[in-house]
């Protein structure tokens, strides 16, 4: 079923760190009081995606007690991951949108376009019009986990700006 089984498995330790690295975020938060728009669209993706990658990095091995078809396993979970990355994506922009100021960095700005292009990709995956469907997936999940490292490197350097 997988070309390298242990890559879920290092993309999913790697994923419970960075959900264990927004506990520092909401302490240093914590102390200062209240929440600004910025701060709290940080932490919106910082924890969505890393969510995200964890939970999904077990996605493609649940299919598999169900369905032995190794395409369909992996259509069906790239239909999941760009489910989620979609769940996670729009709020990010509503909250961005609905902002007073302009509240997303350069760097937030350019990956909500990869992760919209992401997302693009991994239904093209789930409906097979590409033969790349492990790797979509894979990247998918690295993806997610760049943008939740992104969002807590910000937040430590917002906290130094405060």
């Amino acid at each position: 079923m997988f070309q390298n089984p242990e890559i879920l498995n290092t993309l999913a330790e790697i994923a419970i760190a960075l959900v264990g690295f927004t506990g520092i975020v909401v302490a240093l938060n914590h102390t200062r009081g209240d929440w600004s728009e910025k701060q709290l669209i940080q932490f919106s993706a910082l924890i969505g995606p890393s969510l995200t990658a964890l939970g999904c990095c077990f996605v493609p091995t649940f299919i598999a007690y169900f369905i032995t078809d190794t395409n369909s396993i992996w259509q069906l979970s790239n239909f999941v991951l760009g489910t989620l990355h979609l769940a996670n994506i729009i709020p990010f922009f509503v909250m961005v949108k609905r902002s007073k100021s302009d509240p997303a960095t350069l760097s937030q700005k350019i990956n909500s376009v990869i992760g919209s292009l992401t997302i693009l990709a991994h239904y093209v995956a789930a409906i097979g019009l590409t033969p790349y469907l492990e790797a979509i997936f894979i990247f998918g999940i690295m993806q997610q986990l760049g943008i939740g490292l992104l969002n807590f490197v910000l937040s430590l350097k917002y906290q130094e700006d405060a």
